[in-house]
C-alpha cells in the first residue's frame, strides 16, 4: 500500500482558503488555459525525473541474475506522475463489470473462468463557464480489484521498459526493448503536492513548478485516494509508486550486458484519458547496469515469438537474439530477429560489449497435418465408400457454407444419390514435455516444519503453456480448501475449491497456465489451510528445462516450502488441423433400359421371335434365347421364363430389363374336337383384349366358352350357351397383359382350342 503523508492543519487550511473560489462546485477563480472564461479544465499528467534517476528505496535498485530469490534479474523502479494541468484527473467507477467479453450489471466477485472482473470506468471532465462549474463523464478504460493491496487499480495506467537507445529514432517507445515491466494497474491518488516533492513537477521548458505556480492549484480537492468509487490526481499534486511495491520492476533478461541503457516509461499508453497535452506522457532516463554480465563474457540467447516451438506446419515463428552489436545465425542471416516456417535447429552468434557467444540451439518441430481422398465415380445402384489417408484423425465435412461435420474416420459411406462434394481434414496432436517439480514429499529437512495456517505462496515462472495436473498435500484435518493461481500482481487467475481429507492426498487441479513470470500458487487469502509446510530443506530453483521453474516463495525464505508438493505438470498439447481437401463424388445414373418384341405366352409350335433391346448393344439371356432371338420350342413347354436384357454404358453403369413368358402346349393330345362346330373365327386377332367370336353349328347344342392365360388361369368364362346355326359373341378381356391366350370351346367332353393374341 502507498505510504501516506501527513499535512499540517495550518498548511491544509491555508491551501483551502486560497483555492476556495476554484473547486469542483465553484468555478469563480478557476483559470482557463487560453485565458477565456468558458473551457474544459483538463489534467496534464507528466513523468518526474527524480524518482527514476534516484537509487534506493525512493528510486531504483538493480539485482543480479542469481542469489536474490524472487528478485533475481530485476530492476526495481519508482514512478512519480504529477498533474501539472489546470484540471484534476478524476476517475470514477461504474456499475458495469466485464469478464472477458461478458458483461455483468452487478459485481460477480470472481469471473466464471477465474480471476477478478474488470469494472468499466469514466473520466470526469470539469467545465468552467463563468462562475459556474459543470462536468461530463467519458469512457476511460477499466479498473480491477487488487487483492494484495485490497483496493481498485486503474488498468493500463503505465508501462515501463529497459531499452537501448537508437540515435536515428526520436521516439523512445520505438527503441529496442531489453526488458519489460510487470506492473500496469495503479491506484490513483493525491500522494503529495508539487511543493512537497519539489522538482517532480516541471513545465515543458524544464522549469520547476511549485504550488503557487498553479492557477487552479488543488482543483479536485487534494484528497483523492484508493476509493473504489472515485480516484484521481488533483491539479498541482503527484502520485508516486515506489520500487518496493508489488510489481514495480523491469525484468532484465539473463545474458544482458553491463552498460548504458534507458529506462523508458509511458503513462496512459492506450490514450484513455483526455489531457491538455497528449505528447508529454513518455520519459527516457539513462541508466547504467552494473550487476549483469561483465564485459568480455558475452552471452547469446534466443527468444521465440511463440510460447511453444512445437507448432503446426506453416506457422511463422520469429526468433530474436539478445541485444548485441552484430548477429550471425546458422542460416547465414545477420539481423537480430529472423522469421521462419521451417522445422530445424536454430542458433546465433552474438557479438556485444560483453564479448562473443553462440546460443544454445532452439529446436522447431512442425506438425505436418495432411488428409487426402481421391475423387471417385459411382453408379447410382452401387454402395458408395470413400477412403481417406490422414496423418491424424480424419474428419469429413459437407459442402454447406457452415461446413458441417458429417463423419469421423478414414472410411466414410455416405448415402447420396447425386453428385456431391465433401471435404476431408486431419486433426493432429503433438504431446510435449511433462514431469514433476518441487519436493516429492514433506521429508525434506527431516522433521523441520509443521501444519501451516497462515497466508504464503510459492512463486514460479512458466516458459511454455502448461497444465498443472495435480499437487500432493499433507492435511491435518478434513475440510474444504480453495487453491488459487494468481498473477505476479496477486490477481486471482484460476481457483478450485475441493474437500481434502486428513492425511496424504493427491489433488487434481488442471490449471491451464500461459507463459509468464512470478505466478503465485497459494490458497484463499485469510484462510487457514492446515497443511504441512517444511521450514527447511528446500533447494530452489526447481526446474523442468524450458517448461517451468519454481523460483522461491512469498516469505523470501529459500529454505522453506509451502504446502503444495510434487507438482505434476505437462506442456499443453499442440493441436493442428490440415487444410480441408475437397473430394468430389460423381454419381452416374444407371441407364434406362427396355426389352421388347415378346408376348407373355407362346405355343410350343410358335415360330422364333426377334428380341428388341434399347439402347442397342446389350446382351439378351434366358431360356430359349440365342443371340437376339427367343425360340419357344427351345425353351420348352412351361414357364413362365424370365428373359433378361442387360446394357452397360460408357461409365460402367449397368441397366437391365426383364420379361416373363410362358410356353403353352399347342392342341394338347387326347382331347377330341367338337363335331358340327365350324367356321370358328376370332376378330380382330391380334386384338387389344376386345374381340368377337363367331362360329357355325350344324345342329342345336350347348357349349361353354373360356379364355385361359399362360398359367392355366381362366380370365373369362361363360357356360351353357345354346347355339344353333350361326353364333356370334363379343368378348372383352379388360386390361390384360400382352401375350397369347387360349380360347377354349367345350361341349360335353369334347373341346376345341384356338389362339387369341393380345398386343
Amino acid at each position: 500500500m502507498k505510504k501516506l503523508l501527513l499535512f499540517s492543519f495550518i498548511t491544509f487550511t491555508t491551501l483551502y482558503f486560497t483555492s476556495a473560489q476554484c473547486t469542483t462546485n465553484n468555478a469563480t477563480s478557476c483559470g482557463c488555459k487560453d485565458g477565456s472564461t468558458n473551457c474544459d479544465l483538463l489534467p496534464d499528467i507528466i513523468l518526474a525525473n527524480e524518482t527514476l534517476q534516484a537509487t534506493g528505496n525512493n528510486g531504483n535498485i538493480e539485482y543480479s541474475q542469481t542469489g536474490n530469490g524472487v528478485e533475481n534479474g530485476r530492476l526495481r523502479v519508482s514512478v512519480s506522475t504529477p498533474n501539472i494541468g489546470r484540471g484534476p484527473l478524476t476517475v470514477r467507477s461504474s456499475s458495469i463489470y466485464l469478464c472477458g467479453t461478458d458483461t455483468f450489471l452487478t459485481n460477480p466477485g470472481t469471473c466464471p473462468g477465474g480471476g477478478s472482473p474488470r469494472n468499466l470506468c469514466y473520466q470526469r471532465v470539469y467545465h468552467k463557464n463563468g462562475n459556474t462549474m459543470t462536468y461530463h463523464d467519458r469512457p476511460a478504460g477499466s479498473m480491477t480489484y487488487h487483492p494484495t493491496h485490497q483496493h481498485m487499480h486503474v488498468d493500463d495506467w503505465g508501462v515501463y521498459t529497459l531499452r537501448t537507445r537508437d540515435t536515428a529514432i526520436a521516439d523512445p517507445m520505438q527503441w529496442p526493448i531489453i526488458g519489460s515491466g510487470a506492473k500496469l494497474g495503479f491506484c490513483l491518488m493525491d500522494y503529495g503536492t508539487c511543493s512537497y516533492y519539489a522538482g517532480h513537477c516541471v513545465d515543458s521548458l524544464g522549469n520547476t513548478l511549485l504550488n503557487g505556480n498553479f492557477p487552479n492549484y488543488g482543483l479536485g480537492g487534494g484528497n483523492y485516494n484508493c476509493d473504489p468509487t472515485e480516484q484521481g490526481i488533483s491539479s498541482g499534486y503527484t502520485d508516486i509508486y515506489y520500487q518496493y511495491l508489488d510489481g514495480m520492476y523491469i525484468t532484465i533478461p539473463p545474458g544482458t550486458c553491463n552498460g548504458d541503457y534507458y529506462i523508458v516509461v509511458k503513462i496512459d499508453p492506450q490514450g484513455y484519458f483526455l489531457e491538455e497535452k497528449e505528447n508529454n506522457n513518455v520519459i527516457a532516463i539513462p541508466y547504467t547496469l552494473t550487476k549483469q554480465v561483465p564485459a568480455g563474457t558475452g552471452s547469446a540467447t534466443i527468444t521465440p515469438s511463440v510460447a511453444s516451438t512445437n507448432v503446426c506446419e506453416g506457422t511463422s515463428i520469429t526468433l530474436t537474439a539478445n541485444a548485441g552489436n552484430t548477429y550471425l545465425w546458422n542460416t547465414t542471416e545477420t539481423t537480430q530477429s529472423i522469421t521462419t516456417t521451417q522445422p530445424g535447429n536454430y542458433s546465433v552468434l552474438v557479438n556485444s560489449a560483453c564479448g562473443s557467444a553462440t546460443s544454445t540451439p532452439v529446436s522447431i518441430t512442425n506438425i505436418a497435418s495432411h488428409a487426402t481422398s481421391p475423387d471417385v465415380s459411382f453408379c447410382s445402384a452401387m454402395p458408395i465408400t470413400l477412403n481417406a489417408t490422414a496423418t491424424g484423425t480424419t474428419y469429413w465435412f459437407d459442402s454447406s457454407a457452415a461446413g458441417n461435420q458429417v463423419y469421423v474416420g478414414n472410411t466414410y459411406a455416405p448415402a447420396i444419390t447425386a453428385t456431391t462434394t465433401f471435404y476431408v481434414e486431419s486433426h493432429d496432436t503433438l504431446l510435449g514435455i511433462s514431469g514433476s517439480i518441487g519436493p516429492v514429499d514433506n521429508t525434506i529437512g527431516g522433521t523441520s516444519g509443521g501444519y501451516y495456517t497462515n497466508d504464503q505462496h510459492e512463486i514460479f515462472t512458466v516458459y511454455k503453456p502448461v497444465v498443472l495436473k495435480t499437487i500432493k498435500v499433507f492435511a491435518n484435518s478434513t475440510k474444504n480448501r480453495t487453491i488459487e493461481l494468481r498473477s505476479s500482481a496477486g490477481v486471482v487467475l484460476q481457483s478450485l475449491t475441493v474437500n481434502i481429507a486428513q492425511g496424504t492426498q493427491v489433488v487434481p487441479v488442471n490449471f491451464s497456465i500461459a507463459p509468464g513470470v512470478d505466478y503465485q500458487l497459494g490458497w484463499t487469502a485469510a484462510s487457514s489451510p492446515d497443511l504441512w509446510r517444511n521450514s527447511s530443506g528446500a533447494a530452489y530453483p526447481y526446474t523442468i528445462n524450458n517448461l517451468i521453474t519454481v523460483t522461491g516463495n512469498s516469505a523470501n525464505d529459500l529454505a522453506r516450502w509451502y504446502c503444495y508438493y510434487d507438482w505434476k505438470v505437462e506442456e499443453q498439447p499442440v493441436a493442428c488441423s490440415s487444410t480441408r481437401t475437397p473430394v468430389t463424388v460423381t454419381v452416374n445414373q444407371s441407364p434406362n433400359v427396355t426389352l421388347g418384341g415378346l408376348y407373355s405366352s407362346y405355343y410350343n409350335t410358335s415360330p422364333s421371335s426377334p428380341l428388341l433391346g434399347n439402347p442397342t448393344g446389350g446382351i439378351f439371356s434366358g431360356a430359349g434365347v440365342t443371340d437376339t432371338t427367343f425360340d419357344p420350342a427351345a425353351a420348352g413347354v412351361g414357364g413362365p421364363y424370365t428373359i433378361t436384357y442387360q446394357y452397360t454404358d460408357g461409365n460402367g453403369c449397368v441397366g437391365t430389363s426383364t420379361w416373363d413368358v410362358a410356353v403353352l402346349l399347342d392342341n394338347a393330345s387326347g382331347v377330341q374336337n367338337i363335331e358340327g362346330i365350324s367356321k370358328v373365327n376370332i376378330f380382330p386377332n391380334p386384338s387389344n383384349g376386345a374381340f368377337e367370336l363367331s362360329l357355325k353349328s350344324s345342329d342345336s347344342k350347348k357349349i361353354d366358352i373360356a379364355v385361359v392365360n399362360s398359367l392355366g388361369q381362366k380370365i373369362f368364362e361363360e357356360k351353357s350357351i345354346q347355339v344353333n346355326n350361326v353364333f356370334v359373341k363379343s368378348i372383352n378381356l379388360g386390361n390384360v397383359a400382352k401375350g397369347i391366350y387360349q380360347l377354349v370351346i367345350t361341349s360335353g367332353k369334347k373341346q376345341n382350342t384356338y389362339k387369341a393374341v393380345v398386343q
